[in-house]
């Protein structure tokens, strides 16, 4: 009986490992777009309805203005160099005037026709 195995001694099994695929990062599975930087004047050239306000809209936005709060996505700093993402600066720009215009806030005042001009 010396071959016999107690019942009160524990058995070992070993359980079987699944063999998992190597994982890859989430950016080698879907990469993001490459990203078109352009300079300002370049933006400008190709945008002539915002020439010269660029600029401006820059430091609104650098400044804190809320109402240009869209644009601090849109911008790359390099040093001193200040570049403007293509992709990004379209998608704001196109929402932005894709949002209708508000009401007038003085509806109550009369027109030069209103008010019968004889």
């Amino acid at each position: 009986m010396s071959n016999a195995i107690d019942a009160t001694t524990p058995v070992v099994v070993e359980r079987a490992k699944r063999t998992t695929k190597p994982r890859r990062h989430r950016l080698e599975e879907n990469p993001p777009p490459p990203i078109r930087a352009y300079s300002v004047d370049q933006i400008e050239n190709e945008n002539p309805g915002v020439k010269g306000r660029v600029r401006q809209w820059i430091k609104r936005a650098d400044a804190g203005d809320p109402e240009f709060a869209w644009l601090k996505f849109c911008i790359i700093r390099i040093g001193r160099s200040v570049l403007i993402d293509d992709v990004r600066w379209r998608d704001s720009l196109h929402q932005r005037t894709a949002i209708p215009a508000a009401t007038p806030r003085n509806t109550t005042s009369k027109t030069h026709e209103d008010q019968g001009a004889v």
